[in-house]
């Protein structure tokens, strides 16, 4: 038999596990022997206090729903949407369970794609081919955690991840197809590992593609980063990191990878993508979730789970100007817990959807307070498709909103 199993943990930005597996037991904290990689990594920073930090601008934010909106019905009650991406050419929303991607046209608001990621009823295989796929992988979900899609919006990248007490995890990992296609259905262990659009990795925790669409980093259990050209995600290059990292992201100039890892031991760490070294590292003594840059103003946005779960995420600002030395610009605290973070074009908004049905708005100049957007479902993902339009995916459908700053 083969059945949904539902197993709660803590997903961001695109939906990122950030628990250890121990004795098949999923656990917010790290385990004990994820050590320091004691060779490759600069003395840590604790993130000191910026002694000029960035002034706060008494400058408010409003919003305006629009009346633009794309909907649609789920495939069945489980399915659970995880993110949203964009492309300059479309936008994509993900769900769990049914493992299925839903491409929309910004520009007529409009789904010109619906595929069913793991159809293995009605698609490539029939009904009878599930209890040995279960007999080969072990009795599992495999579980669509997040989705990369390049800027042209012809190629997206998946990131699965297998569900089970017994499991047998061969078969999970990244995958890579035409937007055409949306993404192979054969996601078992039948894929071969010379298949240059799949690469295995049972333990993956995250994925990022560099901003000119040129390379591809993994992370995940074992302790490294993989490093892949777009095209051949079989045969990447490797960072080793001595630690579990459980987030990932490239510098707006693709020079830097930033690097998050959790636990009591937790940290942010840069390194040098072109010779793989650590530059820089911050000790946070918390989780990670997502670390960004705000190119314009030379800051770093990390978003970090709060140590007793209650009270909503924090929000810490370090300014990046000396990349070898991270300093703290502010502290800000969301209500809720994060999901995903967006930023602006022009980079004087950022957006965080969280838990509580609502987003954070805030801006970079502007106060440490967020204006919240409440909607009535709850919201996976949000997006800028201009500087001044926010994108909210909320339940099963896509809405608009106009942004004003003063």
């Amino acid at each position: 038999m083969h059945f949904k199993r539902k197993i709660v943990c803590s997903v961001v930005t695109a939906m990122v596990l950030t628990s250890c597996v121990t004795n098949d037991k999923y656990k917010a904290a790290e385990c004990i022997d994820c050590g320091l990689n004691q060779n490759s990594a600069p003395t840590p920073t604790t993130g000191t206090p910026n002694p000029n930090p960035t002034p706060t601008v008494e400058v408010s934010i409003d919003f305006k729903k629009s009346s633009e909106k794309v909907t649609w019905g789920k495939k069945d009650k489980d399915e659970e949407v995880q993110g949203m991406v964009l492309s300059s050419q479309n936008v994509l929303v993900y769900s769990k369970w049914n493992n299925r991607l839903i491409v929309v046209d910004p520009q007529t608001q409009t789904i010109s794609n619906d595929r069913l990621f793991l159809d293995v009823t009605g698609d490539r295989f029939s009904s009878g081919e599930i209890p040995l796929v279960d007999s080969t992988t072990g009795a599992s979900e495999q579980i669509l955690t997040k989705v990369l899609v390049n800027d042209s919006g012809t190629k997206v990248f998946s990131m699965l991840q297998k569900y089970a007490d017994n499991s047998k995890t061969k078969g999970i990992g990244i995958y890579s197809d035409s937007i055409a296609n949306g993404i192979p259905s054969a996601k078992f262990s039948r894929r071969n590992t010379s298949d240059t659009t799949y690469f295995e990795y049972p333990n993956i925790t995250d994925i990022a593609l560099s901003h000119d669409n040129t390379k591809v980093i993994v992370c995940g259990n074992d302790r490294k980063i993989h490093i892949f050209d777009v095209d051949t995600l079989n045969s990447p290059s490797t960072i080793s990191t001595g630690k579990k990292m459980r987030s990932l992201s490239f510098s707006a100039n693709d020079k830097y990878i930033f690097a998050g890892s959790g636990g009591l031991s937790g940290l942010i760490r840069i390194y040098d993508a072109e010779s793989r070294l650590s530059v820089s590292e911050v000790k946070t003594q918390e989780t990670p979730l997502s670390v960004v840059e705000l190119v314009e103003a030379k800051k770093m946005i990390a978003i970090f789970n709060s140590k007793n779960g209650s009270g909503g995420n924090k929000v810490r600002i370090y300014d990046i100007s000396d990349i070898t030395n991270p300093t703290l610009d502010k502290l800000l605290v969301i209500n809720g817990n994060a999901k995903s973070i967006a930023i602006s074009p022009n980079g004087k908004l950022f957006a965080i959807a969280a838990t509580g049905k609502q987003v954070n708005l805030f801006s970079t100049g502007g106060k440490d307070t967020p204006k919240l957007i409440t909607l009535g479902e709850n919201i996976s993902g949000v997006g800028f498709t201009s500087d001044t339009k926010l994108i909210v995916s909320n339940g099963t459908a896509i809405e608009y909103f106009d942004i004003t700053v003063k």
